[in-house]
Parts: C-alpha cells; structure tokens; sequence
C-alpha cells in the first residue's frame, strides 16, 4: 500500500472567491430573482401605492446617480427624516450604492437632538417627508445639510426641491461596483437616555450577514410566502434588519406610512394577508384591543407576531394566542444592527404548555452571528441561575461608536456592555431582567420590575401598571407599583397583597 506522508508540508490556503458582502448584490438579486414581488406603502391618507422589487430597484438606482451627480462622495452621509414608506426603502439601498452611508434621523427626537445628530454626523444631505416639514421648520439653524429633498409623501405639494425632480431619469448604467464589504452602508444614534445619542456606524457585512441570518428558522424564519410589515419605524435600527432580510427571501412587503397604531395596522394587515408583524408591545396592546372587539377579524390563519424593544407582558402573550396568533420576541439594540436574541422555543419546551408561555415571555437564544455572556454581580440559590451584567459580542455588534465616544463600553476582549441586567437558564434562554440602574436591591436582594408588573396585571382591574424602587431606612430600597385601574377597581384589596405575598415571599 502506498502511503503519502505531510509532514511537514505547507498549510492548505482556502480557493473561495472574495465575494464581498454589499447591499449592491442584495438589491441586484432581489431585482433579477424576486422582481415581480410587490412593495405596498400605506398612505398618510388611507390610499396604497403599489409598485414591485424590480421598479423599486431602478429607483433606487436612480437615487444613487443622482447622488453621484451631487458630489457625494464615499462615506459622505445622506440623512432621511422620514416615515415607513417605498420612497425611504429606496435611500435604503440607493445611497450605500453610491457610496454614501444613510442617516436615519429618529422622528421622535427633539428638534434640538435633531440638530445636534445631523451636526455630529455632518449630514450633507437630508431627504424629508413633506409631512415632516413642521419638524424639520423646527430644528435649529447650523447644521443645515447642503441640499434638503422633500418626498411628496401626502401628495399635497410643498415649495422645497422635489424629491422626484431630484431622481436621474434613467438608472446610471455604470454605477460603481461597491468593494468593500466593511464600509459603512448606515448610520443610526441611540436613544440618547443616558446624556448625549451616540452614533453607530453599520458596514455592508454586518447588515447583510444579519438579514441572512434573520431570514433563518433560528430567528424571523420567513420566505417567498410571507407577507411581511414592519411596525417598527424604519428610523430605529433599520426597521430591526426588515428591509433588508425580506429583498432577500423574496417576501412581500408591506410598509405603513405613518400609521403606526394597532387599528390601523389591524386593518392593513387584514387587507393585504400579512403573515408576519413586527413592533413594539404597546402597539400590539392596541391590536389585540381591536380583537377583542372585532372576533371576525379576517386575518391570515398563518400571521405571526415579533415584539420586541420591551419585554411583553404575559398577558398580551396569552390573549393573542386566544386569537390563534403566536408571539415571540426579540432582542437587542442600536449596538447591535438589530437581534441579537430571538424566542424561538426548542422542542422539548415547546410540548409543555406552562413552560412554552414563561419561555415566550424570556428574550430567547442567540443568533448563529452573535454570542451573549454575564458579567457576574451575584448568584442564585434557586435553580442555581446567574444575575449577571449582559455582555454581547458578533457579526453584527459595534466596535466603537461614532467620533469614538464612550470607549468604556466595551471590554478589554472586545465584548460590548450593554447596560442591562440579565439571567440565562438550562435551556440556554437569556432573560433580560432590568437595565443596570433601574434594578431594585431590596434587604439584600435583586428584585426585578417585571416580575411583580407582571403578577399584579394577571388581577383584571388592573390595565396598567409600573414598578420603580423607592429609598428606604431598612431595606435600602422597596418595591412600589404605580397602577391604572379598570371602572371597577376591587373594594378590597388583601387579595392582591396576599398573591403578591405568596409570589413573592422574599420581596
């Protein structure tokens, strides 16, 4: 027998191609594979318009010309003032395709916050909502871009440079193959609740291998099939990653203007057979209100819910699912492109009704690309679990933030502090508990908000409720819920003192 010996031969060096990761290739694709699939955006009046992946690609390209034409110039930023709409999903591609990077610029900031994220990212460009132009008129001189473009999005006219006067009128034939992966594509500030919003970056690669990764069973797990509308504003997080991963299933996408409340997206997600919602638990508080009133709804038999931005309660979990409509949720932040966690349950917890409800209500297990740790504060007798500092590293987490700001944030081996308190049990299930400062210590002990919001809401007087922490000679701190009651509030109430006491011996 002959036998070959490697010893001391060279390593194997890998022959794949160096495919850069680009949202150029993802618009292309999506065009030439899933062009007749519709985008729909919702009106601020009510109306729809309709148009498909391949038009919305050739006008994204326009955009892009346009902009070259401009003067932009790699890594130039262009900021959108702008609601859910086909005319902000085309910035979307249309401005990393010319090499810029797209500012969202939050809405819901104030003008002054305004002011100071387009003066901090030296915006040159700002494309507007007409019907943001109240805002905007708001917003403090001296960080004016150099062009401002207002989308006709109402369609009731306005005296600024038109947005569809701006587009080239053909597509640019030769607009420049994009070559870095790791240029940025996005750029999008936290919420600023801890002093000054900061700014983050988002490169091709970091996008792109995120919404291949929230196209997966693992997270979001949607296709061709789908029908998809975010409710999380395209402002915050890239609409969590949406505009992206669905370009890339081929999924139908529906977008809805400005119209954010649970009524309205009821009626929209009815009327174009949407299988898959994304958004806060507040709007689906409102959603499932509109249920309960409306039994014969319509909706697809196959319509999931993603929530995310703030734990739901149980309560919303279980009255949905009395509809027949599952909910789970996600996690992560402006650091980290978007999910880091989804719920998605694992067989064996999926067979028991109790646990599958409990586990719906955690942030769930990491993405393929991301990977979550604690920082030990203090450990659990019960069960053995660890209350730690959630750290997160991965494909899609931030290095730095913009201007190198808060250099603090992150580890000495490269893992991101969030600011939130945490737990991760034998399933491998992370539970976000509090963020660091809004944790209560009380006689010793970490009492987590939530845990007691969410027992006191199971009491049906009760609609709303908060718990915060309050100083205290003995125990240093002590629970106190602040509740809103039904028009019938109980005469008496020892009962929910003594649940609360039977939950929660310790506290």
């Amino acid at each position: 027998m002959e036998t070959h010996s490697t010893s001391g031969s060279a390593p194997l060096t890998a022959t794949t191609m160096d495919y850069q990761l680009t949202l150029d290739k993802v618009l292309a694709n999506a065009e030439i594979v899933h062009g007749a699939q519709q985008i729909v955006t919702r009106r601020p009046d009510g109306g729809t318009f309709r148009y498909t992946f391949r038009d919305m690609a050739e006008r994204a390209r326009r955009l892009a010309a346009s902009l070259i034409d401009a003067g932009i110039k790699p890594g130039d930023r262009v900021a959108s003032l702008m609601w859910n709409n086909s005319a902000h999903l085309e910035a979307y591609y249309g401005v990393p395709i010319a090499g810029g990077i797209l500012h969202t610029v939050n809405v819901r900031f104030h003008p002054e916050e305004i002011a100071y994220v387009l003066g901090d990212a030296q915006s040159r460009f700002l494309i507007v909502d007409d019907v943001l132009l109240p805002l905007w008129r708001d917003v403090p001189g001296g960080c004016a871009p150099e062009r401002v473009i207002v989308h006709n999005f109402s369609g009731a006219g306005h005296t600024g440079e038109d947005y569809e006067s701006f587009l080239a009128d053909e597509p640019c034939p030769d607009l420049p193959e994009l070559t870095s992966e790791r240029a940025g594509a996005t750029l999008c500030y936290t919420g600023g609740t801890t002093g000054r919003p900061k700014g983050v970056v988002y490169s091709h690669r970091a996008l792109v291998l995120h919404a291949l990764c929230e196209m997966s069973s693992a997270a979001f797990g949607y296709g061709v099939t789908d029908c998809v509308l975010p409710a999380v504003p395209m402002f915050h997080v890239n609409a969590w990653g949406i505009p992206y991963s669905t370009l890339m299933s081929g999924a139908k996408l529906v977008l809805p203007g400005q119209n954010l409340d649970g009524q309205s997206l009821l009626d929209l997600a009815r009327d174009e057979g949407v299988t898959f919602l994304a958004g806060v638990p507040t709007i689906w508080s409102q959603f499932l209100d509109g249920l309960e009133a409306r039994p014969d709804h319509g909706l697809s038999p196959d319509l999931r819910i993603l929530t995310g931005g703030a734990a739901p309660h149980r309560s919303l979990i279980e009255g949905l699912a009395r509809h027949g409509i599952p909910m789970f949720q996600g996690w992560g932040m402006t650091e980290t492109s978007g999910v880091v966690t989804v719920s998605r349950l694992k067989p064996e917890i999926a067979k028991d009704a109790a646990v599958r409800v409990s586990t719906l209500g955690k942030q769930g297990l990491p993405l393929p690309i991301a990977q979550v740790r604690l920082a030990p504060i203090e450990t659990q007798d019960e069960g053995g679990q660890c209350i730690g500092s959630i750290e997160v590293r991965g494909t899609s987490v931030t290095g730095a933030y913009l201007n190198n700001l808060k250099p603090e944030k992150w580890t000495e081996d490269g893992w991101f502090r969030t600011g939130d308190i945490g737990s991760i049990d034998a399933h491998g299930y992370l539970s976000v508990l509090e963020r660091e400062e809004d944790l209560i210590k009380s006689g010793g002990e970490w009492i987590a908000p939530r845990d007691l919001e969410d027992a006191i809401l199971e009491f049906p007087w009760i609609t709303g409720c908060a718990v915060v922490g309050r100083k205290d000679i003995k125990w240093g701190e002590r629970p106190v819920a602040f509740v809103v009651l039904s028009d019938k509030p109980p005469d008496d109430w020892s009962t929910i003192c003594e649940r609360l006491a039977a939950l929660f011996p310790k506290y």
